[in-house]
C-alpha cells in the first residue's frame, strides 16, 4: 500500500467470508513513520440490496464497472451470464465511448427499444456506476429523480471517506501522543526531546539568542520506593513534575531523561538566569508535600546547569549539564551546580567564531 488510502475489494474473514469492500488508510507515528493501517468495511452485499431496491422503485437497472468494462457489481435481476459491458445488448457499441470519459449520458437500441444510460467513474473505488432505462413518457421526471439518486450516491461516498479520515486521524493524534509523551508523568519523552532541542539548536544558530539546559536528579529516591512501594513514588514523581510544571515558562520544555530523571530546555536563558531557575525548581519540589496513605513524603532533588556554546551537539550540551549535576551530588546532594562557562566566555568564543 503506497498510496495514503486505499480501496479494496475483498472477503471478509471475520463476517462470513462477505465480500466486503473495504477503505483502508496508512497510520503513520510522530516522525512519519509507518506504524500500521487502519480500515473500514462496507458489505457488499448491503450494496447489492440497495442496488435492488431502487431498480425496482424506479424501473432502472444500476450496475458497477471496472475500468477495462468487467461487471463488478450488479443486482440478482441482471441477465445472467453476463459479465462484460461488451456483452450488454446494444451496450457493446458505445462501452469503449463510456470508458474513455469520467462522465456521461448515452443512448443504445436493443430489441427496437431506445435505452438511455448515464455514467459516472467513481475514483475512490477504480469503477464506472451505469444506471440505464428504458425510453418513456416519464423518462423527463424519472431522469431528475436518478440525478438526485447518484448526487446521494457520491454524497454517500463522500460522507463514509470523510468519516474514515477523521477516525484515523483521531486515531494516529492519539498514537502520536502516546509516542512522544511519558505515560506516568505526562511531559515529553525522550524521544520528543531529541526532535524539540535539534529545533532549539537550529534557531540559536540562526539568532544567537542563548540556551540552556537543567538535568535534574532525585536525591535517595530508592528510600521511597523501598519504604513505600513503587505507588509511592510514582505519586512522588507525579507530584515533582506539577511542581516544576506550574514554575517554567510556556517556552520551556519539561521531558523525563529516564528512570527519576529529568531534563528542562530552557529558550532565551543564559547561563546565569538558568541557575536562578534551577535554584527556584530545588527549593520548590523540597518544599513540596506528596501525600500517601496518611503519610507526608518529602524529597530533595539536584541540578546541575549548562549553557549552549557555538558548535555545540544536543549530546554535548546534555553531557556538560551532567556532569554539572554529579558535581552537585558530589557536594551533598539538595544542591544546583553550573558548569565553569561565564556568559563573558560564550560571548567571545561566539565572537570569535562569527569572525572565522
Amino acid at each position: 500500500m503506497e498510496d495514503e488510502y486505499e480501496i479494496n475489494v475483498d472477503l471478509d474473514l471475520a463476517n462470513e467470508d462477505a465480500v466486503t469492500i473495504f477503505i483502508n488508510y496508512r497510520v503513520f507515528d510522530y516522525e512519519g513513520r509507518f506504524i500500521g493501517t487502519i480500515g473500514v468495511g462496507l458489505s457488499v452485499q448491503a450494496v447489492q440490496s440497495l442496488i435492488e431496491e431502487y431498480q425496482q422503485r424506479y424501473n432502472r437497472r444500476i450496475y458497477f464497472a471496472d475500468r477495462t468494462g468487467n461487471i463488478t457489481l450488479r443486482g440478482m435481476q441482471f441477465p445472467a451470464g453476463i459479465s462484460k459491458m461488451s456483452q450488454v445488448p446494444g451496450l457493446a457499441e458505445i462501452s469503449r465511448q463510456i470508458l474513455a470519459q469520467e462522465s456521461g449520458a448515452f443512448s443504445f437500441e436493443s430489441e427496437g427499444q431506445t435505452y438511455h444510460v448515464n455514467t459516472r467513474f467513481i475514483e475512490e473505488f477504480g469503477w464506472y456506476l451505469l444506471v440505464d432505462q428504458p425510453e418513456g413518457p416519464a423518462l423527463q421526471v424519472t431522469f431528475m429523480v436518478l440525478l438526485v439518486n447518484l448526487g446521494i450516491c457520491v454524497a454517500v461516498i463522500v460522507f463514509v471517506l470523510i468519516m474514515t479520515r477523521s477516525s484515523v486521524r483521531s486515531y494516529q493524534d492519539e498514537i502520536e501522543k502516546l509516542a512522544t509523551t511519558d505515560k506516568l508523568t505526562g511531559v515529553y519523552n525522550r524521544r520528543a526531546f531529541d526532535i524539540l532541542i535539534q529545533e532549539a539548536l537550529v534557531g540559536v544558530e540562526r539568532t544567537g539568542e542563548p540556551l540552556s539546559a537543567l538535568m535534574l536528579d532525585f536525591d535517595h529516591f530508592k528510600i521511597i520506593n523501598d519504604s513505600y512501594g513503587h505507588l509511592a513514588g510514582d505519586l512522588v514523581l507525579q507530584n515533582t513534575v506539577r511542581v516544576m510544571s506550574d514554575r517554567i515558562r510556556a517556552s520551556d520544555v519539561l521531558c523525563r531523561w529516564g528512570g527519576e530523571e529529568f531534563l528542562v530546555l530552557l529558550k532565551r536563558c543564559a547561563l546565569d538566569d538558568a541557575f536562578r531557575m534551577a535554584e527556584v525548581l530545588r527549593n520548590a519540589v523540597a518544599a513540596s508535600v506528596t501525600y500517601f496513605e496518611g503519610k507526608e513524603l518529602r524529597v530533595t532533588v539536584s541540578l546541575g546547569v549548562a549553557q549552549y556554546r557555538p558548535g555545540d551537539t544536543a549530546d554535548s550540551l546534555v553531557m556538560r549539564a551532567d556532569t554539572a549535576l554529579y558535581r552537585a551530588k558530589a557536594q551533598g546532594r539538595d544542591h544546583s551546580e553550573r558548569e565553569a562557562y561565564s556568559r563573558r566566555v560564550w560571548e567571545e568564543t561566539a565572537g570569535a567564531r562569527g569572525r572565522v
